[in-house]
C-alpha cells in the first residue's frame, strides 16, 4: 500500500462505501499510519468491523503499535 497514499482519498470517493472499511482494515493490517489517516479523513470509521475484526485489533495483532495508538486517539 505504501507509495499509493495520494490515491487513497480519490479511490474512496469513487468506490462504494463498503470499500472504506476495506481500506482502513488493509492499512491497519500493514501498520500504515498515513494510509489509516487518509482512510479516516475520507470517511472510514475507526470502529468499522469487516465482519471479523476492527482496525485496532488488526494493528495490535500485527504489532503495529504506532498505528494502534493513532486509532485510539482518533476513536
Amino acid at each position: 500500500m505504501r507509495g499509493f497514499l495520494l490515491f487513497i482519498p480519490l479511490l474512496l470517493v469513487h468506490i462504494p462505501i463498503v470499500s472504506h472499511a476495506a481500506a482502513i482494515h488493509d492499512a491497519a493490517k500493514e501498520g500504515d499510519v498515513a494510509a489509516i489517516m487518509a482512510a479516516l479523513d475520507a470517511g472510514a470509521g475507526v470502529d468499522e468491523s469487516n465482519g471479523q475484526a476492527t482496525p485496532l485489533y488488526l494493528a495490535v495483532r500485527g504489532g503495529h503499535f504506532a498505528a494502534a495508538k493513532m486509532l485510539i486517539e482518533r476513536g
